[in-house]
């Protein structure tokens, strides 16, 4: 989900800005991380692992 306004997309905007103007803060970016894969090769690699 892309928030371009609502608390969420003020409290970021409000952070990003105390740390200079170069970051433009124009978005957020909401995600849900469901699934975490190992990524390292062995043998664990792939293995699921949340």
């Amino acid at each position: 989900m892309i928030k371009t306004d609502g608390e969420d997309y003020e409290n970021m905007y409000k952070t990003v800005k105390k740390m200079g103007d170069r970051f433009p803060a124009k978005a957020l970016a909401v995600m849900k991380i469901t699934e975490v894969y190992e990524c390292k090769s062995g043998d664990a690699a792939g293995k699921q692992l949340l």
